[in-house]
């Protein structure tokens, strides 16, 4: 009887000495963060601090909704947004990112004094003076504002626009470097060329549906002239 006394005791201070060995080994050591591309104004320390998750917490009681949240709520204009969070057992968190990059400047309605930059996606929103030199590489839209909503006509033709030079390979920051503007006129929407003297490709928005369709007819049109006639050129 007194045998299975000790026995019982020797058990219990094993199963404390495994349980307090098992949280050591399970307790986060390392946080980390993996951009999805190189961030422009994301910093690693932020996000981190963010997510809520800290040194010492154990693995397994990581709340990976809450650390997304945290971190997005932290991002309020919709720059950062996270993708996954990787626990890499026995004790590192690895956190993995997207910031959405700025590709258009936008004039605020009634503040002729600010413009709202936003990703190709239009889901970042952050409104910056219209003197920032941040939007001399961003492309800048003329002929209208933007109020308290990306869900207007003018967005909707806006992002066909994006997805047409999508499709052709052009992308985010390759759209940044090719376009300098884009020009909203009635019925039309004149695409202003960052390089070749600023030359103009001018697509018929009147109808969504065929956007797509005349934005690759401009550019192929404008890749079949020669590189001297391209400077200045009008389509």
């Amino acid at each position: 009887m007194k045998n299975a006394k000790y026995i019982g005791i020797i058990a219990g201070f094993c199963l404390i000495g495994l349980i307090f060995a098992f949280g050591q080994i399970f307790s986060v050591a390392k946080i980390d963060v993996y951009y999805e591309k190189a961030p422009q104004t994301a910093k690693t320390e932020e996000i981190i601090q963010a997510s809520g998750i800290s040194i010492g917490n154990n693995i397994f009681t990581i709340d990976e909704k809450a650390a997304s949240q945290g971190v997005e709520a932290f991002y309020s204009d919709n720059s950062v947004a996270v993708l996954n969070i990787e626990r890499i057992f026995p004790n590192k968190v690895l956190l993995h990112v997207k910031e959405r990059i700025p590709v258009f400047a936008i004039p605020v309605k009634d503040e002729a004094e600010k413009c709202v930059i936003t990703d190709q996606n239009f889901v970042r929103s952050q409104i910056v003076p219209s003197s920032d030199s941040l939007l001399n590489t961003l492309i800048k839209v003329q002929g209208y504002q933007v109020s308290n909503t990306f869900n207007t006509p003018e967005i909707i033709k806006l992002n066909e626009i994006r997805i047409g030079f999508n499709e052709l390979g052009i992308a985010e920051e390759a759209l940044n470097a090719f376009i300098k503007s884009i020009v909203f006129e009635e019925g039309n929407a004149a695409i202003v060329l960052r390089n070749y003297e600023e030359a103009q490709l001018v697509i018929d928005i009147s109808s969504n549906e065929n956007i797509i369709s005349n934005i690759k007819l401009k550019y192929n049109a404008f890749l079949a002239l020669s590189v001297e006639d391209r400077f200045g050129a009008v389509l």
